[in-house]
């Protein structure tokens, strides 16, 4: 997560969650982790992000697109996820944490030159 917008209505307060790849590998399917990288990863499941759980102080997020449980797929490593939490019985104003539990498997790899050589016996 690189940043969070809000803005505030009569009723609600609106959020925008920027998500971004910011690292040189691959978002992978968190399953994927313990596969061998040399076989590949699925195609049509890389760059998506699970949407855990958003909590705004004790109280759980319910209004999300994407919504909780489904994923957020990064284009041009970038994704975005939009809330709204109802500030209805709300009575003073506080400040209270923004949760946010995202899912993911990561893979990076370096590459570099080596050079072998024939083993001589004595």
């Amino acid at each position: 997560m690189t940043r969070v917008e809000e803005d505030a209505t009569h009723d609600n307060i609106l959020f925008k969650i920027y998500i971004k790849n910011a690292g040189g590998g691959f978002v992978i399917d968190q399953d994927d982790i313990d596969n061998d990288p040399n076989k590949g990863y699925d195609w049509d499941r890389l760059n998506l992000v699970k949407i855990e759980d958003i909590t705004i102080g004790n109280r759980k997020m319910t209004e999300c697109r994407p919504d909780l449980g489904d994923y957020v797929h990064l284009i041009k490593d970038e994704g975005y996820i939009f809330c709204r939490f109802s500030t209805a019985g709300i009575s003073s104003v506080y400040t209270t944490p923004l949760n946010i539990k995202l899912e993911y498997g990561y893979s990076n790899s370096i590459e570099r030159n080596i050079e072998i050589f024939e083993e001589i016996e004595y």
